[in-house]
C-alpha cells in the first residue's frame, strides 16, 4: 500500500517543517546547555582559585600574627602587635568567604570548620602567651609548654590547609579538563547552530518564492478554470447561487441572471425580487426552502417566470452552512430542467399508452390460452373420434389429408402452450427461492422418463448447488435443455448427456465480460447429439429459429428461446459450444 495515499504535498512540507524547527530548538538548547555549562566550569574554576587564594592568605594572616606576638614577646615594643590586633577578625571573615565559596562540598564544608575551630583554639593559646610573658620569665617549663601547645595547633592548622589546598588542586585540574573540553564543543554547537538557522531560512525563502510562483500559475489556472466553469454553466444550463440569511440578498452567477432571462448584472439580487421571478405557486415553497435550519442538502422544483412570457422548470438543490468569516450563508446549484419536465410529460403519456398495450397484450393471452385453444381442442378431439374402421372406409388421399391435420393441430397446440410460456415469463411475477438442482434434476428425469426409456438415455450429473431462483423455471430450463438432448441424438447411438457444476469468479470465465470480484454457478450441459455448426451458436436462441425440418424434428422453436429469457430472469447468461456430429453443450452462468 503506498503511503502517497496518506500524505499529501502540503501535509508533508508541514511535517518538515514542524521537524526543522524541532531540530533548531533542539540544537539551540544543546547550545544553550553548553554556554551554561562552559559558564558553571568557569565559576567553579574560579571558586576553586578563590579558595586556595583564601586559604593561603589567611595562613598567611595567621603566621604574620604569630610573628608579632613573638616580636612584642622579645621587644615589648606595642607597635609589633599592630598586625595581631584584627588578625583574627580577618581570619574569621576569610574563613566565612570560604566556606561560602564551598557551600556545595560538605566535606569541604567539615574541614573549613574544624579550621575555624583550630584557629580560635590557635589564638586563644596566642592570647594567653601574651598574658604569660609578662608573669613569668621565659624559660620557665609553663611558659615553654604553652609554647610547644601553640605550635602543635599552629602545625594542625598548616597540615589542615596544606591538605585542602591539595585536594582543591585536584579538584581544580578536573574543573579546568572540564573547561577545556566546553570550550572546544560550544563553538562547534553555535557554528551548527549558525550554519541550520541559515539552511532553514534559506531553504524557507527558496520554498516561499517557489510557492508563489505556484500561486501565480494556480491564479492563471483559477482564471481559466472560472471560464471554462461559465461556459459550463452556460451549456449545461445549470447556475449557483449564494444566499445571506442575515441581509436577505442574494449572489447570483452569470448564468443565472441569463436562466431567468435577464443580462448578467442586470439588477441587484435580494429575496424580495427574486420571488418576482418565481411562479405564484411555487413561491412559498422556495421561501420555506431558504428559511429551513437544517444543514442537510435540500432539494425542491419549482416555476421561473421569464420576461419574455415562457415558463422554465427549475431543479435547485441549496445547503446551508458558513463562509469563509463563519457568517452563515446558503449556497444552491440550480438546474434548467424545462426540457426533461417536458419529457416525463411525454414519457408519461407512453406510459399510459404501453399500460393499454399491455393490457390488450393480456388480454390476447387470455384469447389464445382459453378462446382460440378451444377450436383448436374441438379440432382435435373430432379427428380422435374417427377411429380405424371408419377411416378404412375412406381413401388414401382423404386419410393423408386427416393425418395432416391431426400433426397441424399438434403442432398448433405445442405452439399455443410454447408461447404462453414465453409470455408468462416475461411478467416474472414468481419471487426467488431456495431451489435445489438436485431435486429439480429428479423431477425432470420424471418427467422424461418415457423418452429417456424409448431413447436408452444416460444422464449422469455431479453434485448440483441450492441457489436462489424461481424454481418452476429452473424446471423448465432443464426439462428443455435435456429434451433437446434426447431429441437430437445421433441415430443408432444412446444419448449420454453429463451435467457438470464449477463456481468461478466473473475474471474466471472468458464468454463474457464480468465484475472480477463477484461469484456466479456455472452449469455446463454436455451430450453426444448430432451438434450443429458453431456459426449457428447464437441464431439457435432466436424466437422460431429451427436448424431442422420440421417433418425431420418435431418441435415449435421456442425451446432454447425460452431458456434463454428464463437466464435472463436471473439475471445469467447462456451459451453454447458445438460441431456437427461432435455433440453440444450449453453453458448456464447465474450470479451466486
Amino acid at each position: 500500500m503506498s503511503i502517497r495515499k496518506y500524505v499529501t504535498p502540503s501535509g508533508f512540507w508541514a511535517v518538515a517543517f514542524v521537524i526543522s524547527i524541532f531540530i533548531l530548538f533542539f540544537i539551540g538548547s544543546i547550545s544553550l546547555r553548553q554556554i551554561q555549562a562552559l559558564s558553571a566550569s568557569q565559576d567553579s574554576v574560579t571558586r576553586s582559585h578563590k579558595v586556595r587564594i583564601d586559604l593561603e592568605h589567611m595562613f598567611s594572616e595567621l603566621k604574620d600574627a604569630e610573628a608579632s606576638q613573638r616580636g612584642f614577646i622579645i621587644t615589648r615594643e606595642e607597635h609589633y602587635l599592630d598586625r595581631y590586633n584584627y588578625a583574627h577578625v580577618r581570619i574569621n571573615k576569610a574563613l566565612i568567604g570560604i566556606k561560602s565559596l564551598t557551600r556545595n562540598n560538605p566535606v569541604r564544608q567539615r574541614e573549613i570548620d574544624q579550621l575555624t575551630v583550630l584557629t580560635n583554639d590557635r589564638f586563644r593559646l596566642m592570647r594567653d602567651i601574651l598574658v604569660a610573658s609578662s608573669r613569668m620569665p621565659l624559660e620557665s617549663n609553663e611558659f615553654k609548654k604553652m609554647i610547644r601547645e601553640e605550635k602543635v595547633v599552629m602545625d594542625k592548622i598548616r597540615s589542615l590547609v596544606e591538605d585542602i589546598i591539595a585536594k582543591e588542586a585536584v579538584i581544580l585540574e578536573r574543573q579546568e579538563k572540564n573547561h577545556g573540553d566546553e570550550i572546544s564543543i560550544t563553538p562547534v554547537t553555535s557554528l551548527l547552530l549558525v550554519v541550520f538557522s541559515v539552511v532553514i531560512f534559506l531553504f524557507s525563502f527558496l520554498r516561499i518564492s517557489h510557492d508563489l510562483r505556484q500561486m501565480k500559475k494556480l491564479n492563471r489556472s483559477l482564471q481559466i478554470i472560472n471560464e471554462t466553469f461559465n461556459d459550463a454553466e452556460r451549456i449545461g444550463e445549470i447556475s449557483h447561487w449564494q444566499f445571506d440569511p442575515g441581509s436577505r440578498h442574494f449572489w447570483f452567477s452569470d448564468n443565472k441572471f441569463q436562466v431567468m432571462g435577464y443580462k448578467p448584472g442586470a439588477f441587484e439580487p435580494s429575496l424580495e425580487k427574486f420571488l418576482q421571478s418565481v411562479h405564484p405557486a411555487d413561491r412559498r415553497k422556495v421561501r420555506l426552502s431558504l428559511e429551513r435550519n437544517n444543514s442537510e442538502p435540500h432539494s425542491i422544483y419549482y416555476r421561473l417566470r421569464r420576461p419574455d412570457g415562457k415558463t422554465s422548470y427549475i431543479r435547485s438543490i441549496s445547503k446551508r452552512g458558513r463562509d469563509g468569516e463563519g457568517n452563515e450563508v446558503i449556497i444552491g446549484v440550480d438546474a434548467d430542467v424545462t426540457v426533461q419536465h417536458k419529457n416525463t410529460l411525454k414519457l408519461e403519456r407512453r406510459n399510459q399508452q404501453l399500460k393499454s398495450s399491455n393490457a390488450e397484450l393480456s388480454s390476447f393471452n387470455h384469447i389464445v390460452s382459453h378462446d382460440l385453444q378451444e377450436p383448436l381442442r374441438k379440432i382435435q378431439m373430432f379427428i380422435s373420434r374417427i377411429d380405424s374402421t371408419d377411416l378404412t372406409k375412406l381413401s388414401d388421399e382423404t386419410n393423408t389429408y386427416i393425418s395432416r391435420i391431426r400433426s397441424s393441430a399438434n403442432r398448433a397446440q405445442l405452439l399455443i402452450d410454447d408461447l404462453l410460456i414465453y409470455s408468462r415469463l416475461s411478467k416474472n411475477d414468481k419471487k426467488p427461492e431456495l431451489c435445489d438442482l438436485n431435486k429439480t434434476l429428479i423431477d425432470v428425469k420424471t418427467d422424461l422418463s418415457q423418452a429417456i426409456e424409448d431413447s436408452n438415455a444416460t444422464i449422469i450429473s455431479e453434485d448440483l448447488p441450492t441457489i436462489k431462483a424461481v424454481c418452476h423455471q429452473m424446471q423448465q430450463l432443464f426439462l428443455n435443455l435435456l429434451g433437446n438432448s434426447i431429441k437430437y441424438r445421433r441415430d443408432n447411438i444412446a444419448p449420454e448427456i453429463s451435467i457438470s457444476y464449477v463456481q468461478h469468479s466473473g475474471a474466471q470465465i472468458n464468454e463474457v465480460k464480468l465484475p472480477s470480484s463477484k461469484k456466479y454457478h456455472c452449469l455446463s450441459f454436455t451430450d453426444n447429439g448430432i451438434g450443429f455448426d458453431q456459426s449457428y451458436a447464437d441464431r439457435i436462441f432466436v424466437l422460431f429459429h429451427r436448424l431442422h425440418d420440421k417433418d425431420q424434428y418435431s418441435g415449435t422453436g421456442m425451446g432454447l428461446a425460452i431458456c434463454k429469457k428464463m437466464v435472463q430472469n436471473h439475471n445469467g447468461f447462456i451459451f453454447a459450444e458445438s460441431s456437427l456430429g461432435q455433440g453440444a453443450t450449453f453453458k448456464v452462468i447465474l450470479p451466486v
